[in-house]
């Protein structure tokens, strides 16, 4: 993409950020836990080619939580390993810098979340959903250089769900209550009754974080890709159908969830069947993150 386009995309996406009725819910970023000090370590040893396995290690080992977390995911068929192994830096070197990364921010969340329960929002569910949707992502972007970016950002698509459930539980609560009633999505609902959907929030609380903008505009356009401005769109038209896959065979959704428009603009419109089949069998054999 060149510096024109990108230009404009960020553009945009400010503009759609700076909507009031998103930064009701994420633009009072001290209202909202802050960005991990693990993840902050990460990111720092990550900018130092010599830095070693022992030490990115050593920084999730201080982190049990995520330590969990890591075991958990690296011990899951998505990696295909044929024994299990309960170690950190074995676990490390497995999944890589950038997949740690998002999976830090995901625990995070998941963690502030778990202390204000509501009573229709499952964490485990989200936390399925949320891994198998990276998972898939990254699988169908096979050997594309975006592989990790699309698994980083396939895991916090949904990440705008904790931060409605953090700042109005009761709102958030009539939304959930009314998507198991009607079978509607659960965007548009959100849009009625909030203002704005789980798309942008996630995308504006990621952005006060300081991730990189290309998973931002991922999460913020995840649900209407076709409104993405000129230039590449490989990535977001890779998260967008694992979603899209991951709701229409997972959880009935329609199949207008999936924007084939927008596929064919990005010229990715011949994989929807690989794609479709490996959705479907997305879930066999999965460890849950629960």
């Amino acid at each position: 993409m060149d510096n024109a386009m990108n230009d404009q995309r960020i553009e945009e996406l400010r503009v759609t950020l700076a909507d009031p009725a998103v930064g009701r819910y994420a633009g009072n970023v001290s209202d909202l836990p802050s960005l991990p000090e693990t993840y902050t370590a990460l990111s720092r040893a990550a900018s130092d080619p010599k830095t070693s396995v022992g030490t990115i290690a050593d920084i999730i080992e201080s982190d049990p939580v995520i330590s969990v977390r890591l075991l958990q995911l690296v011990n899951s068929a998505f990696f295909g390993m044929t024994q299990r192994t309960s170690s950190i830096p074995k676990a490390v070197s497995i999944m890589g810098t950038n997949l740690l990364k998002s999976l830090v921010l995901s625990a995070h969340m998941c963690n502030a979340i778990e202390r204000f329960p509501t009573r229709s929002f499952s964490m485990s569910r989200y936390q399925q959903y949320a891994i198998r949707v990276a998972r898939l992502a990254r699988r169908m972007a096979g050997s594309r250089a975006c592989a990790d970016d699309a698994f980083t950002a396939g895991i916090m698509l949904g990440i705008g769900q904790l931060v409605f459930a953090l700042k109005a539980p009761e709102l958030f609560e009539r939304v959930l209550q009314r998507v198991a009633t009607t079978g509607e999505l659960q965007h548009n609902v959100e849009l009625e009754l909030m203002g704005t959907t789980r798309a942008e929030v996630g995308a504006l609380l990621l952005s006060n974080w300081g991730i990189p903008f290309t998973i931002v505009e991922c999460v913020a356009l995840h649900l209407r890709p076709s409104a993405v401005g000129p230039g590449s769109c490989e990535l977001l038209a890779l998260v967008h159908a694992a979603d899209a896959l991951t709701g229409i065979i997972a959880c009935r959704e329609a199949e207008s969830r999936l924007d084939l428009q927008f596929l064919s603009r990005a010229g990715l419109i011949d994989e929807v069947p690989r794609w479709r089949r490996l959705a479907e069998t997305a879930g066999e054999g999965e460890t849950r993150l629960s």
